[in-house]
């Protein structure tokens, strides 16, 4: 069986050659001003088959410049998938009043990240005055959030998006229960600008896990 062949069709109709390891195949196309040259040939040294693609000035001219764009293999055919998060991000708790009252929380982490509980986690908190709505507190909250995850993925992968998906979605279901994104959740909160730690707050606890497929 040849290593190589080449199908070509013009008025005529089509036309093949074959073409060994050792004697590889050409090819080449040209119109008036450009045109496309093929030369296949097999690599001992990665043992598989590569192909250069050369871009010339056609059959118009008597000196053609010649451009390679680029040497091609089967491995160019593979098309690049996006690799899957190997985290999720849950919210699995929230706060609102003076941070002297938040007990905290630790259910996420009463299983080992081997058993399927948290790796890590993050309080992501604002503090909205009596102006501000569902969706202004979810912007000041995915603003919060920054790339903090980032430290404790170890170099695996966890998507860019996944933060501010899970505080969106949170804060769209906290909207739907009281009815529309431009409700003001906390009419009576006054901010003091003199200290910011005298001034309720609302918080809310984002987990990281490992994602059960990757």
């Amino acid at each position: 069986m040849a290593q190589f062949r080449a199908v070509i069709q013009g008025q005529r109709g089509k036309a093949s050659r074959l073409g060994s390891k050792s004697s590889g195949i050409s090819a080449e196309v040209n119109g008036w001003d450009s045109g496309i040259s093929v030369h296949g040939y097999y690599s001992e040294e990665d043992k598989m088959d590569k192909f250069e693609v050369v871009l010339n000035e056609g059959n118009g001219y008597n000196r053609r410049r010649e451009r390679l764009l680029g040497t091609f293999t089967m491995a160019d055919l593979d098309i690049p998938t996006k690799k899957k998060a190997e985290y999720t991000v849950t919210i699995d708790d929230e706060f609102s009043g003076y941070m002297d009252y938040y007990q905290g929380h630790g259910h996420a982490f009463e299983k080992s990240p081997e058993q399927g509980g948290a790796v890590a986690c993050i309080l992501l908190q604002c503090s909205p005055s009596s102006t501000d709505t569902w969706a202004s507190i979810g912007e000041e909250l995915k603003n919060d959030s920054g790339t903090e995850f980032e430290d404790f993925t170890k170099g695996k992968t966890l998507d860019n998006e996944a933060a501010d998906k899970a505080v969106t979605d949170f804060i769209t279901r906290k909207y739907q229960e009281d009815g529309n994104q431009d409700v003001r959740p906390f009419p009576d909160w006054k901010v003091s600008e003199d200290d910011m730690d005298e001034s309720p707050t609302y918080l809310i606890v984002l987990h990281l896990y490992e994602a059960s497929e990757v």
